[in-house]
């Protein structure tokens, strides 16, 4: 590490509401060999470096009383593998159940 800091992007920052949406695909929660073989600057690999960026994310978002909404593929309508059908009034659907709390 040389010490440098940088911001850690999110999907989506509704100050008004004070939430952080996430959205995170399946290689947020298993190995993804193409996705995962590359090394990254800091010496890891990337499953390793996402899997670090979303426990950070896990436990900043909260410690600046920011609510954090995590949506995944089989949140919406998606097939086996994860990919999505685009179907849109069923995601608005799921979306207005994942955040009906919060809006």
């Amino acid at each position: 590490m040389n010490g440098h800091t940088s911001t850690l992007p999110v999907d989506g920052y509704y100050e008004r509401l004070g939430i952080v949406v996430e959205y995170r695909e399946r290689q947020h929660d298993e190995p993804v060999p193409f996705f995962d073989k590359r090394k990254t600057i800091s010496g890891v690999n990337r499953g390793e470096q996402r899997r670090l960026y979303d426990k950070r994310r896990d436990n900043l978002v909260p410690a600046h009383r920011l609510k954090l909404i995590v949506i995944r593929p089989k949140d919406l309508d998606a097939n086996k593998g994860g990919r999505l059908r685009r179907t849109k009034e069923t995601d608005r659907q799921a979306i207005s159940a994942i955040l009906g709390p919060c809006v």
